[in-house]
């Protein structure tokens, strides 16, 4: 039988503009990769399978990957 594991890491979508930190330009995919870390160092031996996000926080993310406006 498979676990359920969930960690929820927030942050505030005002504290960035254009994909990037205000206050130390520090992209969002660089966030998430923070966020992906400390779900590995949590659940060394588990996988985050599914991310789940609003609309806001996947177009802050495709801002930060410098995705194309068609894509959005």
């Amino acid at each position: 039988m498979e676990k359920e594991i969930i960690e929820t890491y927030a942050f505030n979508p005002e504290d960035y503009y254009d994909g990037r930190r205000k206050s130390d330009g520090k992209t969002f995919r660089d966030e998430v990769k923070v966020f992906e870390r400390d779900f590995h160092q949590r659940h060394s031996g588990d996988y985050a399978l599914n991310l789940y996000a609003n609309s806001a926080t996947m177009r802050l993310l495709e801002k930060s990957c410098g995705a194309a406006s068609f894509l959005s």
